[in-house]
């Protein structure tokens, strides 16, 4: 319905001058509802503007925001949950975290420094795809796991890979 409901309101508002100031607007409002929609759970809390579930972070709710720090009680940054924060320039991610899932910080291009904690065992799929501005990464040890594209598009100037993922002995 809400696929359906957006065409009808992209056709309406396609004459009205400001149409993408518009449609990014619209974006927003469905985003929000689909996000209350398509989530049986319950957001347990919303702390530094980030909604949390079972310990797990689901979404940034301030996409404008430049900083976030994850509380210590979240073990794991779920799949999107950062993407498209284009303004976002660091986040504090504590030794709680074990896993960083796909598209967790997609496209946050403004991103400049990421210290992945020693507890990560997962850097997902397209991680960090399109963090031009991430110029140092150093992946921990712990590391088993790290996903296609996980960095695609950033422009690493210094990558520590400290995991023994992809290594021969000989």
């Amino acid at each position: 319905k809400v696929l359906i409901g957006r065409l009808l309101i992209i056709v309406i508002l396609k004459p009205i001058l400001n149409f993408d100031f518009l449609l990014n607007e619209i974006n927003d409002k469905v985003d929000d509802v689909s996000f209350e929609l398509n989530n049986d759970l319950q957001v347990d809390e919303k702390i530094n503007e980030m909604a949390i579930v079972n310990n797990e972070v689901v979404k940034a709710l301030n996409k404008d925001a430049i900083t976030f720090v994850i509380p210590d009680t979240v073990t794991k940054v779920k799949e999107y949950a950062f993407s498209y924060c284009s303004k976002l320039t660091s986040i504090t991610i504590p030794e709680s975290v074990t896993s960083i899932d796909d598209y967790a910080f997609y496209e946050c291009s403004k991103l400049k420094k990421i210290e992945i904690p020693k507890s990560v065992t997962r850097i997902g799929e397209s991680a960090f795809y399109g963090c031009t501005g991430l110029d140092s990464v150093t992946i921990p040890a712990n590391v088993t796991y790290i996903g296609n594209t996980a960095f695609k598009e950033c422009y690493l100037i210094n990558l520590i890979d400290n995991s023994e993922i992809n290594k021969n002995p000989d």
